[in-house]
């Protein structure tokens, strides 16, 4: 007692405290942080280790270093009373700050003893802050030595001070110092200060403390981690593109990635210009071809759900100029519905009836064919489809309905509703039916929806307009040199397969239907542009369908879908991803959009609430009769590696290195 006259009132109950307070308990343990009880417990050299017979002494050891003793003899030294320990940090609430003045004591200490200014703040439990080297010592205001108010104030500082981390009973509050006693709370503070107080004085801090080393290097392993991961998934995704750039002898190619929302990676491969050398760009405008059915989708299904449309009545209630149908001298009705899924019978570019059949017929051979040539069919047979004249029509169109005379007269392939056939020209009816409806321009109409979705770079594919950054488009010839594609004109399918924009835009379009297919009200402050009702609708299969550009999938309501799956144990896994693929003359496209499942609300709302969830790909070639999907697919689950891994892969801006060829 003799040592330490401010902790007489732990052991005994003179003024000012009237009472015996029960955590006066912890005055032994107090005791042994004294530094003349020191060699009584440990060697007077820093502690390598914990010696297990003093496992009350090195926690309380380790938090004081300054106070071990140098070796030397012992000086006497006289401490006036009031005792002023060291001032701690802005709060100056010390842990042991003396009760009211009492008499001197004389007390011997070793020496020297000469209290530093540790920390950069000085929050330490017998050390005065940086701020006080000139005014060292100075009065304390009187605290109780352990009220809760200094035990919740001290605690962290204590530790970082000493290099120790917030303990992990309390880490998760992630609090700087001067926030800690308000993070714990009015009515916890005072417990969960003295607790982890009491915990400090009978020695069991060893056991709830990190180094705050250790946690640094935790942290700093975490970043190397992602960034590890965030370039090897980049160097993965650059080579699947270049791969099919150098497979096909594309001139140029450009793809645009984005993750929850986020774009993360554009960049462009090759020229976009061949013969005056300009290379492509994330920037750089290309064909979509037949991702436009999507765009026209977009616009069908905000109609329907404004009361302007009806899927399910015929066509000739919205353009009553097109003729009623017969399919084997019977009577039948091409709805809204059935043009927006290829059921409708409506012919593509062949006019033959039985060419198409002879053509389905193929389709089903060269299946097998697959099996027995490196040749990939679908590749053979986009090559004939494109020796269809109508794909190199020159014909300005001034409006849809003279389009429509295209084939409005020709006989169907079959009964609508009975079988699947991909039709761009059904698509040139819809844009019909979607003028009528909405009483609007169909050009004008598709314009409005661009600028509500912030797609200011997709625009008619129209020869007159300056349009900065478009490409020229390329085909191979008979002697497989590669030579520039003939002009065409593209006001007869509008809706199908007309209209030009960047990467950027399609991963913003994509982004908007991810969004709208997942927004959850009310957690979410926004709605989608689709309620989410509608985009279940658009992206669920319709039964009899198939997709030409995956074999697992189905065509749903202008896009297709491959559902997720699983055919026998341990074996391949089928992900649930939405994609529409374009060729058109001169370029190749596609939008891919693999989504990923929300938590439950009430299990994580902080992420429920945050849609898109999910990676959008698009891939934009100035070659024809490539297929993309592929590519697109294989970079989109490269990059939903690292999302799953919870590993930040994006930056403020996204990575859009320098092109080369």
């Amino acid at each position: 007692m003799v040592m330490a006259p401010w902790l007489r009132p732990l052991l005994a109950p003179p003024s000012p405290w009237p009472f015996h307070p029960p955590w006066s308990l912890l005055a032994p343990p107090i005791m042994v942080m004294a530094p003349w009880l020191r060699p009584l417990l440990a060697p007077p050299s820093p502690w390598p280790f914990h010696p297990p017979w003093s496992l009350l002494a090195p926690p309380i050891m380790v938090m004081a270093p300054w106070l071990r003793p140098p070796p030397g003899p012992a000086l006497p030294l006289a401490l006036p009373s009031p005792v002023v320990p060291p001032c701690p940090a802005h709060h100056g609430d010390a842990l042991l700050a003396p009760p009211p003045p009492g008499p001197a004591l004389p007390l011997a200490l070793p020496s020297p003893v000469v209290p530093p200014c540790p920390a950069h703040h000085g929050d330490a439990l017998l050390a005065p802050p940086s701020a006080c080297a000139t005014s060292w010592p100075r009065p304390l205001t009187p605290v109780h030595p352990l009220s809760p108010r200094a035990m919740a104030a001290c605690l962290p500082c204590l530790c970082r001070s000493l290099g120790l981390h917030v303990p992990v009973a309390v880490r998760v509050v992630r609090r700087p110092c001067s926030d800690w006693a308000r993070a714990t709370g009015r009515t916890g503070r005072r417990g969960l200060g003295l607790g982890v107080a009491v915990a400090l004085g009978l020695g069991l801090g060893a056991g709830f403390f990190i180094r705050r080393s250790d946690c640094e290097s935790e942290q700093r392993r975490r970043g190397a981690a992602a960034a590890a991961a965030t370039t090897a998934t980049l160097e993965a995704a650059r080579d699947l593109l270049q791969r099919v750039k150098d497979e096909t002898g594309a001139p140029g190619i450009v793809v645009g990635v984005a993750v929850d929302g986020k774009e993360v990676w554009s960049e462009g491969l090759g020229y976009a210009d061949v013969e005056n050398r300009v290379l492509c760009k994330p920037e750089t405008v290309m064909r979509v071809a037949s991702v436009s059915k999507s765009f026209t989708m977009t616009a069908i299904a905000k109609l329907w759900e404004d009361g302007k449309l009806d899927l399910d009545a015929p066509v000739q209630k919205y353009v009553p100029e097109f003729p009623e149908k017969e399919y084997e001298g019977e009577k039948v009705t091409i709805t809204t519905r059935l043009l927006v899924s290829h059921l409708s019978g409506i012919r593509h570019y062949e006019k033959d009836v039985k060419k198409v059949w002879e053509q389905k017929a193929k389709n089903k051979k060269d299946q097998k064919l697959l099996k027995e040539t490196t040749v990939d069919p679908k590749t053979c047979q986009k090559k004939e489809e494109f020796e269809h004249g109508e794909y190199y029509l020159k014909e300005k169109f001034g409006s849809i309905s003279k389009s429509l005379k295209l084939f409005e007269n020709d006989p169907l392939v079959f009964k609508p509703g009975s079988q699947f056939l991909y039709s761009t020209h059904a698509w040139t009816l819809l844009s019909a039916v979607v003028e009528r409806a909405s009483q609007q321009n169909f050009l004008q109409l598709m314009e409005k929806l661009f600028q509500d979705l912030d797609m200011l770079r997709t625009l008619p594919d129209e020869y007159e307009p300056i349009i900065y950054n478009r490409a020229r488009y390329y085909i191979y010839n008979e002697k497989g040199r590669l030579v520039n594609c003939p002009y065409v004109d593209c006001s007869y399918k509008w809706a199908g397969g007309g209209f030009i924009s960047t990467v950027q835009d399609l991963l913003k379009f994509g982004n908007v239907m991810l969004y709208s297919y997942q927004a959850q009200p009310p957690q979410n402050e926004l709605p989608g542009y689709l309620r989410p009702a509608t985009m279940r609708m658009i992206w669920s299969p319709v039964g009899k369908t198939e997709l030409n550009w995956d074999k697992n999938g189905s065509y749903a309501m202008g896009w297709g879908v491959v559902e997720q799956g699983q055919h026998w144990g341990q074996c391949r896994q089928q992900r649930h991803y939405i994609t529409h693929t374009g060729g058109s003359v001169g370029a190749s496209s596609v939008l891919l959009i693999l989504p990923r499942n929300l938590p439950h609300p009430s299990d994580h709302p902080s992420q429920a609430a945050n849609p898109p969830r999910g990676v959008v790909v698009a891939i934009l070639c100035n070659l024809q009769a490539i297929n993309l999907n592929p590519t697109a697919l294989k970079i989109a689950l490269e990059f939903d590696k690292v999302g799953r891994a919870d590993l930040s892969i994006s930056s403020s801006e996204p990575i859009s290195p320098t092109p080369t060829d």
